[in-house]
């Protein structure tokens, strides 16, 4: 790209429609894709010109607006304006030809805080209290997360009963489907899934709602099957990164949340907290050489 046609930057516009992507019909996403590709361009072209640009009439550009949330082409326009003329966080770089281990790591690592930036402007702060809140009464936690999303729900389900809190995640989908039907209306799912169409993990949340119980989802896209279940939605994507491994990011994102609820909890009931932590402690120094 040319210094005419800067790269575009990990605003909280730009954040919020690549969440949205997977949810637009193929015409709103082509017209939803160039914006993300390239937002200043959108910022400097009337409804006509960009949608020219994008092979399109001006109805549907002005559509994919209104299913992006915003009341037409000026709306968003305006929304990026602002959102680009304040952002300071790194560029989305271009993929790199050949590059050296070195390369690849400073990128991995550029890549990785740009996705965690993003993350905090897809997740809603008042979802994301009202989800402690609910974690925070439940009298068990169940985690669950399949796949890629194992990794997440062990970490946050750990990081739970470290600070006194009833949680555990399963392993196998069986364990996991008995243990839904397991919940009561006092005790919380927390489904941790990127496409948030994990089979095991939609089945898992039907069985939990059978039984009344809240259901907190940690997911990347703001539609799925699990979004339609859920009691609380909490969003965190990532741009698409190199060989299209976007769930690498989400999963960083992911994490993030994980500490973020953990953190949340602990401030919850520092009482609790810090007893469960002492607890933790004497055992490790009972076992240390």
């Amino acid at each position: 790209m040319t210094s005419e046609n800067p790269l575009p930057t990990a605003s909280g516009v730009i954040a919020a429609i690549t969440v949205a992507l997977h949810s637009l019909v193929p015409s709103d996403k082509r017209v939803a894709e160039l914006i993300v590709s390239d937002p200043t361009r959108a910022i400097e072209l009337s409804v006509a010109e960009f949608a020219a640009l994008a092979s399109t009439a001006p109805s549907t550009v002005v559509h994919a607006c209104k299913q992006l949330g915003y009341r037409g082409f000026q709306d968003l326009r305006l929304a990026l304006a602002r959102d680009l003329g304040r952002d300071t966080h790194t560029p989305l770089a271009e993929p790199l030809d050949d590059p050296t281990p070195a390369q690849i790591l400073h990128r991995a690592m550029e890549n990785s805080a740009r996705t965690l930036m993003a993350g905090l402007k897809t997740v809603d702060p008042d979802a994301f209290t009202t989800a402690v809140g609910l974690l925070d009464k439940a009298n068990r936690i169940l985690v669950l997360g399949t796949g890629t999303s194992r990794a997440p729900a062990d970490d946050i389900a750990y990081r739970l009963t470290l600070i006194g809190r009833d949680a555990f995640a399963p392993a196998d989908a069986i364990a996991q489907h008995q243990s839904a039907r397991r919940l009561t209306p006092n005790d919380v799912l927390l489904a941790v899934s990127h496409s948030g169409a994990s089979r095991e993990t939609v089945e898992s949340a039907d069985l939990a709602a059978e039984q009344g119980a809240p259901i907190i989802a940690i997911t990347g896209r703001s539609t799925s099957p699990l979004i339609d279940r859920c009691t609380v939605a909490l969003v965190a994507g990532a741009p698409e990164e190199v060989f299209r491994l976007e769930t690498m990011g989400s999963r960083l994102a992911h994490l993030a949340l994980a500490t973020a609820i953990y953190t949340a909890l602990a401030y919850a009931d520092e009482d609790r907290a810090q007893t469960a932590l002492q607890a933790t402690i004497s055992v490790d120094e009972r076992h240390t050489v």
